[in-house]
């Protein structure tokens, strides 16, 4: 059985991590492996992939770089409406939120609903009342929320725990502007988060494009029979064709990992215990190995 794993992303974009500044590039590495650090603790010490992937997307989602959590951009309204959606592997359970305004890590609320067998979606105030009841919290803010200034990209996370089960989270603020109600593919299972017993799948990009492509569950049921690097290539193509960009992680229950993007750049970090914490932005950054 291979050893235990995580990869996570901060999200794709056509140009913000190419004109990003130094020290932003280099509070982007350290978020990065803070949330692979996050997950491998989980599993070091034995505990499953779906309490890892969780762990690390709570610290992209406390991190204001990234469109997630503390640091997910406005509305054209001006206002803040967050999507979220965690799937375990081992037992094919899901739970997806989306249009939640003040939950401080809306992961965490699926995280709980998960622990439930009804309902596995839930939208705006509906959800947000039903994570806060199951013990979510709720943001404290005396201002705006930060992430106008960044607007890095949504988050994810996928993960291969001691027992060969795998698990996949994502978490984002969705398209800066965007119109008020819209939701893209990442609280969509199958669209933009997808695992079960072979493969666990993170999205990221222009939602509508990946939603048509029902990418997190193609790829998925695409690698057993092709290298998982070649998987997340072709199937972007597909959605390039479409006229989206944006970008996939992806890692199978035999260890292998992969990282892809068409017409932008992903920002991508992970941990093993034959790689240590590993970090990229730009392509001529590290890529996982497959």
């Amino acid at each position: 059985m291979p050893s235990t794993r995580i990869l996570v992303h901060g999200g794709a974009s056509p140009d913000f991590w190419r004109q990003a500044t130094a020290e932003v590039r280099q509070q982007a590495h350290r978020g990065l492996q803070a949330a692979c650090a996050a997950g491998a603790a989980v599993l070091q010490r034995g505990g499953p992939a779906c309490a890892a992937v969780c762990a690390a997307v709570v610290v992209l989602e406390d991190d204001p770089l990234f469109n997630a959590g503390t640091g997910a951009v406005r509305t054209s309204a001006g206002t803040l409406e967050l999507d979220a959606a965690l799937m375990d592997g081992a037992t094919s359970r899901s739970a997806a939120i989306a249009g939640v305004t003040s939950l401080l890590n809306p992961i965490d609320g699926c995280r709980r609903m998960l622990e439930h067998v009804r309902p596995i979606f839930m939208w705006g105030p509906h959800a947000e009342r039903r994570c806060l009841e199951l013990g979510a919290a709720r943001r404290v803010t005396d201002g705006p929320v930060p992430g106008d200034a960044y607007a890095a990209g949504t988050v994810g996370a996928v993960a291969l725990d001691a027992q060969g089960q795998l698990a996949a989270a994502t978490s984002t603020g969705g398209l800066a502007g965007k119109m008020p109600g819209r939701i893209g593919d990442t609280p969509v299972i199958g669209a933009g988060t997808w695992a079960d017993g072979s493969c666990a799948v993170s999205c990221t990009g222009d939602g509508e494009f990946f939603i048509r492509r029902a990418v997190a569950h193609t790829v998925a049921t695409a690698t057993s029979g092709e290298s998982p690097t070649a998987v997340l290539a072709r199937v972007l193509a597909s959605v390039q064709q479409l006229g989206g960009m944006g970008g996939i992680i992806a890692l199978r229950a035999d260890g292998q990992l992969a990282a892809g993007v068409v017409d932008g750049d992903i920002a991508r970090g992970w941990w093993s215990p034959e790689s240590g914490h590993r970090s990229g932005l730009l392509a001529g950054d590290p890529w996982p190995e497959a």
